[in-house]
């Protein structure tokens, strides 16, 4: 379950959405360093994680979070290309 990745560990959350063509951009980039990361990377669709979504107030997607044992320590909102998601997880 989601909740407890977040409040256990260090994960990377990318909230998106099928109708954002922003989204359908930034999916593949995100993938592509997920396959090597070594923390644990989730992408989520708002629309099936409407409540999450509203309690971690995801106000635009793609919107991309990190939690470390809980704490949000990095949030950003718009696309981020496989080199910018790669060196923000490696500064983590």
């Amino acid at each position: 379950m989601i909740e407890e990745k977040i409040k256990n560990g260090t994960v990377a959350v990318l909230f998106t959405a099928s109708w954002c063509g922003p989204c359908a951009m930034m999916k593949p980039e995100f993938e592509r360093v997920k396959n090597y990361s070594t923390i644990n990377m989730e992408m989520l669709d708002v629309d099936q994680y409407g409540n999450l979504a509203m309690e971690l107030k995801i106000k635009a997607v793609p919107t991309l979070k990190i939690f470390k044992n809980g704490e949000e320590i990095f949030t950003k909102s718009g696309f981020m290309g496989e080199r910018q998601i790669k060196e923000l997880i490696d500064q983590i």
